[in-house]
C-alpha cells in the first residue's frame, strides 16, 4: 500500500460518503456504497468490515454484522479490542460467545500490530537555511504523508519539516494517536531515530487528534521542551487537559478551528483554560472539520494571502459570521439573545466577542456597539 495513493483516496471518498449516510440514518446508501468498493480496496477489508458491522448493528442486523466482522478476521484482519467492546453500535454482540471469541483473537493480532517503526515518517528540509525544525502530526485514519500535505509550507519560513506516523494502529491501515504518555515515547523515537537536535528551536503542529497531542506535548514538555504549537481542530477537552499553572512561554501558542467543525464548542472551552498561558483561538467561519490551506500558511508566518486569507485586524480582519454578531450587538441584544438568534452556543458567542474586541481594538460591548453603529445597517430588534 503506497500513502497518498490512488487506491487511498478512493477508500477515504467511500468512508466519507459513509459517515454521511450513517449521520444521516440512511444505512440501506452505506451499506450499498460499501458494497460498491473494488477489488483494489483489499487492503482495507478489515477497515471496510468494521464500517460495515457499524451500519447493520445500527439497523438492527448484529448477526449480520458479526458475521461481516468474522469475514473479514478469517481474512487476517483485526481490530483493537477496546473498539470492538466500546462501539455502540455492536452493543447487542456483547456477552455473546461468539463475539468474544472474536474480540480474544483479534487483541492478540492486535498488540502484535503494535511496534515502533520508523519507515512512514517524512523528513523534508527547508526552502532555504534552517532556524528551526517543525515535528507535523496527523489526524486519525491518516499518515505523514498527510501532515506533510497540512503543514509543508512551514519550509518556506525557514523549517525543516518532520512529519511523523504515529506507530498505533486500532486496525491494520488505521492510525491514530494513543493516550498522551504513549504518544511521547512515541514522539521521543522519532526524535531520536531522525538524530533531531533538541538544542535547535523545535516548534509542534497537528491535526485534529494530532492537534490534541501536540497541545499536551507543549504543555508539558515532553518528550522534550517546545518553542510553539500550532494545532487545528485539537480533539481535545478540558478535562484531558494537563496542568496549565507552570505551562512553558510558547510563540506561538495558536488553535485553529472552523465554525461548522462539530468539535468546536470543546475546543472553545479549552481555548478559555489555555488563555492564561498565552494561547490564541480563531474561530475560521465555514469551515468544518480539516485543515484551511490558507489560514495555516498564515499562522506559520509564510508570506502572501491565499483566496481565504484576510488581515488580522481592523474592519476586513471580521469574518462574515463576527458581522453578524456585531449586527446583534448594536440591537442590544445579550449574549444569550445573539446565541438563539444566530443559532450559536454561548460559549462560541463569547469566543466571537474577544475576537471582534481584539480585532478593532475595543474593550467592550458598548465600545463596539458605538463604532459599529455609523458602519453597518442594522434592522430593528
Amino acid at each position: 500500500m503506497t500513502e497518498g495513493s490512488p487506491a487511498r483516496e478512493l477508500y477515504l471518498a467511500i468512508v466519507d460518503d459513509v459517515f454521511t449516510a450513517y449521520a444521516e440514518g440512511r444505512f440501506d446508501d452505506g451499506l450499498a456504497r460499501l458494497e460498491s468498493a473494488p477489488d483494489e480496496l483489499e487492503a482495507w477489508q478489515a477497515e471496510l468490515a468494521y464500517h460495515r458491522a457499524c451500519l447493520l448493528g445500527a439497523s438492527g442486523a448484529p448477526d449480520a454484522a458479526l458475521t461481516a466482522l468474522q469475514s473479514a478476521a478469517a481474512a487476517g484482519g483485526w481490530w483493537d479490542p477496546d473498539v470492538l467492546g466500546d462501539e455502540d453500535d455492536l452493543s447487542a454482540l456483547r456477552g455473546r460467545a461468539d463475539f468474544e471469541e472474536l474480540v480474544t483473537s483479534s487483541a492478540g493480532r492486535w498488540k502484535r500490530g503494535q511496534s515502533l517503526d520508523r519507515s512512514g515518517d517524512i523528513r523534508l528540509a527547508a526552502a532555504g537555511p534552517a532556524r528551526g525544525l517543525l515535528v507535523a502530526l496527523h489526524g486519525a485514519e491518516e499518515d505523514a504523508s498527510d501532515a506533510v500535505r497540512a503543514w509543508g509550507a512551514a519550509r518556506e519560513v525557514g523549517l525543516e519539516v518532520l512529519a511523523v506516523r504515529s506507530s498505533r494502529r486500532t486496525s491494520p491501515n488505521y492510525r491514530t494517536w494513543g493516550p498522551d504518555a504513549a504518544s511521547a515515547s512515541d514522539l521521543a523515537d522519532a526524535l531520536a531515530t531522525h538524530g533531531v537536535d533538541t538544542g535547535e528551536p523545535l516548534y509542534v503542529a497537528g491535526f485534529s487528534a494530532g492537534g490534541r497531542i501536540a497541545i499536551d506535548w507543549a504543555l508539558r514538555g515532553q518528550p522534550t521542551r517546545v518553542a510553539g504549537v500550532i494545532a487545528v481542530a485539537p480533539a481535545i477537552t478540558t478535562e484531558a487537559l494537563p496542568p496549565v499553572a507552570s505551562a512553558p512561554v510558547l510563540d506561538p501558542a495558536h488553535i485553529l478551528v472552523g465554525s461548522e467543525d462539530d468539535l468546536l464548542d470543546d475546543v472553545l472551552a479549552v481555548g478559555e483554560s489555555l488563555a492564561g498561558a498565552g494561547f490564541r483561538v480563531d474561530v475560521l467561519d465555514g469551515v468544518g472539520h480539516e485543515v484551511p490551506d490558507a489560514e495555516v500558511r498564515q499562522a506559520l508566518g509564510v508570506r502572501g494571502r491565499g483566496p481565504r486569507g484576510r488581515p488580522s485586524t481592523g474592519w476586513a480582519s471580521l469574518t462574515p459570521t463576527e458581522l453578524e454578531v456585531i449586527r446583534v450587538v448594536v440591537q442590544g441584544r445579550s449574549n444569550p439573545e445573539i446565541a438563539e438568534r444566530l443559532l450559536m452556543s454561548r460559549g462560541t458567542v463569547k469566543a466571537h466577542l474577544a475576537h471582534v474586541y481584539a480585532k478593532l481594538d475595543v474593550a467592550n460591548r458598548t465600545e463596539l456597539a458605538s463604532l459599529a453603529a455609523p458602519r453597518l445597517e442594522v434592522s430593528d430588534p
